[in-house]
This record gives structure tokens, sequence and C-alpha cells, in this order.
């Protein structure tokens, strides 16, 4: 399956909640609350921080761990503001947290940024640990702190977790999210849970090296690709760029992880920076437009999430959604870094109807989707990517 299916249906998953939106809603604090939920045959208590409170009495809390719960108004059976400032788990407390949760089988790692819970190789894991450092610095250093963005690095390490077979993967999976079919699916970040979930495409424990898994991950380009860009979707909403449970245009969510994902194979962790021409989404868009217009369109693109969601009509509108990032990027900077600032203030549970979409981004670049149209296809059709 492609790696971009399994963030797809979760992309699906995550905006579910912003279709029913309540009219005069508040939005998050700071302060840590505790709340008592009823259930069936008792309570339980959840603490954390009020994300989002709607005129009927739901609300949705992000707990310690980075989740976000949702509660019907009438499970709430009483609600306490602490005196205590809401914080994320230790990196020693999200490990302990990861690994009841995963099982027996899993060890952790930490690197800088990151808690890995991982039941794969050692070696691997580490190997993985490494690439993951390395897309933080560059999404930081290179992607964001250049242009000046409002961005922050996350003051808590995120969690990673990394399955050695494919039925542990579904099992756990199944288990956070059941109404979604994760078959052949290499790997997701989940906007609610705040999880980037991988699986071993190498399968195989008994590597003992770092050479011997850069050789074999050299034959599944799938799975380094897989691990940058599920991470980047999860730096994207610890960073303040985008923000969880907003109205975020998939087009730009796929299309920044799309712009890091690509790989080298002549790095030594198999992937060395961003905005490399895809090998994958170049040839399409190629194709597609060999017309002289895109369909679908980017007006289309900019207005409509399902593009990207239905199998029918995904693969253009990735391949649309990766060339129009890297036209920003290179072409048009000045005016992207003006479109990302307006998302990065997006409420959660907002609607953006689809004029206002279309209103910000060409307030923004200064040009319609027509007019991009016009240079967007001989631009990308003169990028060749390595060899």
């Amino acid at each position: 399956m492609d790696v971009l299916s399994g963030d797809l249906k979760l992309r699906c998953l995550s905006f579910i909640a912003i279709i029913v939106l309540s009219l005069h809603p508040s939005f998050a604090g700071e302060e840590l609350e505790r709340f008592v939920i009823r259930e069936l045959k008792s309570s339980r208590t959840i603490e954390g921080r009020l994300v989002f409170e709607g005129v009927d009495g739901g609300i949705w809390v992000e707990d310690r761990a980075g989740r976000l719960i949702s509660v019907p108004g009438d499970e709430i059976e009483s609600r306490e503001v602490t005196s205590e400032a809401f914080v994320h788990f230790t990196a020693d407390e999200l490990a302990l947290k990861l690994k009841q949760e995963a099982g027996p089988d899993f060890e952790i790692l930490q690197t800088d940024h990151y808690v890995i819970c991982s039941s794969a190789n050692s070696v691997y894991t580490e190997f993985c640990g490494k690439l993951l450092e390395l897309v933080f610095q560059e999404f930081f250093e290179e992607f964001a702190k250049s242009r000046g963005l409002s961005i922050r690095e996350p003051s808590y390490k995120l969690p990673i977790v990394i399955f050695a077979t494919p039925k542990d993967f579904g099992a756990y999976a199944s288990r956070q999210h059941p109404e979604v079919d994760f078959s052949d699916t290499p790997g997701y970040y989940t906007v609610r849970d705040n999880q980037v979930l991988l699986l071993d495409l190498s399968g195989d424990r008994s590597m003992k090296t770092v050479a011997a898994i850069r050789r074999k991950l050299a034959e599944k380009p799938l799975q380094i690709a897989t691990v940058v860009h599920e991470t980047v979707h999860q730096l994207c909403f610890n960073s303040g760029l985008q923000v969880r449970m907003a109205d975020n245009p998939l087009w730009l969510s796929e299309g920044i992880a799309l712009w890091f994902e690509q790989g080298s194979s002549r790095a030594s962790l198999l992937w060395s920076r961003p905005g490399q021409v895809s090998v994958r989404h170049h040839p399409v868009f190629v194709q597609m437009s060999r017309a002289a217009a895109l369909e679908p369109t980017l007006q289309s693109l900019l207005n409509n999430d399902r593009l990207l969601q239905e199998a029918a009509t995904a693969p253009a509108a990735y391949a649309e959604s990766w060339a129009l990032v890297t036209w920003l990027m290179k072409q048009h900077r000045e005016g992207f870094d003006k479109y990302l600032k307006v998302i990065s203030e997006r409420k959660p549970f907002v609607r953006v109807s689809a004029e206002e979409r279309t209103a910000e981004f060409e307030a923004a670049i200064g040009k319609s989707p027509d007019e991009i149209e016009k240079t967007l296809i001989p631009f990308i059709s003169r990028l060749r990517p390595a060899r």
C-alpha cells in the first residue's frame, strides 16, 4: 500500500470532528483541570488541559500524554480547575505510559527529542532515532526558523511507536482507532493521539549492524519515506505551524510532508534534506499536465479535501499537493510564509468555508489558482528527480 494511505485514513478520521461545530465555543486554557467522567458501571478521572468546550457542554481535553479526549457534556459528573499549570509528561513518564500500553516485548529508546517505544531490532530502532533527529533538525533550522515563522520547538519529547510485525501493528492501531482499516498500512500519525506508529518493513530482527540495516532499507525506500512523512506531520502539529483539530487544508498538510519525504540513496541515513524532487509524484504530475491544464484544478484542490481521501482522485491530488508546495517553496516563499501564518492562527473545531479558503490563499499569494497553474505546470515539468 502507498505510504500515504495509512496517513490518509487517519486524516479522514481526524477531521471528522470539524463537521459538527458549536456556534459559541470556548477554547484552550493552560490550567490543569480535573474531570470526573461517568461510565457504565463506575467513574473515571481525566486530568488535562481544556482544548474546546461547546455550547452543549461537550469538551475536548488534552491529557499529559498529549492525547485529545472527547467527552459528551452529559457524561461529566464534576470538574475542577486546579492551582497547577498544565505540563506534558516528562520523558520518563511518557516512556512508562507507552510501554504499559504497548506490552512487555517493547523497549524504550530516548533521543534528544523523541521517546521511541519499539519491538523492532535495537539497531533498527537506533537507526530510526537518528533519522528522526535529522528530520527534526531540518524542520526547525532549515524549513521553519530560516523563514522567520513564529513556531517553537516542543518543550516535551514526542512519542513514536515501532512494531516488529504487521500483526502487532494492526492490533495496536485497531485499539486506537477501531473504525479504520489498517491492512497494508506502513505507518501513520494520528492527530487525536499525537503519536507516530511505524511498522518495521525490513521484517528482520537478526540484523546486527547499521550497514546491514542500511542495505536492507535501501531496497525499501517506502520505509524511509514513511518515517519522514509521518514525523513531519507530527512536527507540524507540535510546533504551532498547524493546530490540532483545526480546519487545516489537507493539500497543505500532505504537501509539506511530501516536500520532506523523498529519500537519498547516497546519504548515510538514506535521507539528507527536504525539497528533493519526488520520484513518485513528479512523473504523475507531468503526465497529468500534458494537456496544459490540471485535473483536478488547483481551485478544487484548495477547496475540497475529499480529492485526497478518495481512491479515484488521490494520486492526482497528492501529485498536485507536492507540486504546489514545491512551487510555493521555491518561487513564492514570501507569500507562502504569509499563508502559513494564517494557518497557524486557526482555532480548533472552527469550520472554514471553501470560499474563505480560496480568499485566504489568494490574499497571501497574490495570485489566483488559475494564474498559478500557468506557471506551475512548466516549472514542475522542468524539474528532474535525482538519479
